[in-house]
Order: structure tokens, then C-alpha cells, then sequence
């Protein structure tokens, strides 16, 4: 979403933290992705299994031109959700 001022993206992913969430931009190109390692144990009485999963998210937007991408912003908010924020020229 862009107004006159900003550009903003509003990013939701449950369970991952804060710094797992890496931005990176090339050009117009703003790149957002982050790798979660998820380990769960189960099993029974004399038997322990633990499991670990690799979740990967990656996505990517072009920003347009009148869009400062040196001067991103980003602040995470309620243990869920990443704001990035990119001013206009």
C-alpha cells in the first residue's frame, strides 16, 4: 500500500521471530524472506522422537520509482508482524 508520503508493506508470519525476517533490496526490488528451523518432540514412555522443519518464506515486490529504498524502515509489532515502511524522494 503507497500514499503520498510512504510506501508500506505489512508482512504477518505467525511463530517466526523478529530476527529471522531478512530484507534486502536490489534496485526498485525489495526482497523479504525468512528460514525457521521448528524442532517438536513426541513419543512415549521410553521412547523420545525429535523432529525438525525447515520453514521457508520469500517474496518479492518491485517499489516503485518516487520510492527512497535506501532509507527502509522496520519495525516488528505484536510477536507476528513485520511493517516495512520506504519514504518517498
Amino acid at each position: 500500500k503507497h500514499d503520498e508520503n510512504e510506501w508500506k508493506a505489512i508482512v504477518k508470519l505467525p511463530g517466526v521471530p523478529e530476527e529471522a525476517i531478512k530484507t534486502r533490496v536490489e534496485g526498485n526490488n525489495l526482497h523479504i524472506s525468512a528460514d525457521v528451523e521448528l524442532s517438536t518432540l513426541s513419543g512415549g514412555p521410553n521412547i523420545t522422537v525429535e523432529s525438525n522443519e525447515i520453514k521457508k518464506f520469500s517474496h518479492s515486490v518491485v517499489i516503485p520509482p518516487q520510492y527512497n529504498t535506501n532509507k527502509l524502515g522496520k519495525k516488528f509489532e505484536n510477536d507476528d508482524t513485520t511493517i516495512i515502511t520506504i519514504p518517498k524522494k
